[in-house]
């Protein structure tokens, strides 16, 4: 089974970002999809606003 949030350390890992690039990549997707600053972001929305393919995306943090 695959994960369904993504977080700081995964965006790192798939973007090759520092941490602080990292965190305003995901500021920035919570801005678009209208997320409040506790609410995470999944997979798929993250998928979205990148262009990445989810398949991929899930492959990577497994």
């Amino acid at each position: 089974m695959s994960r369904l949030f993504i977080y700081t350390k995964d965006v790192q890992l798939l973007t090759g970002k520092g941490r602080t690039a990292a965190q305003k990549l995901i500021s920035v997707i919570k801005k678009r999809f209208n997320k409040g600053r506790y609410e995470q972001i999944t997979v798929a929305q993250f998928c979205a606003h990148t262009n990445l393919d989810t398949k991929l995306v899930i492959e990577q943090l497994s």
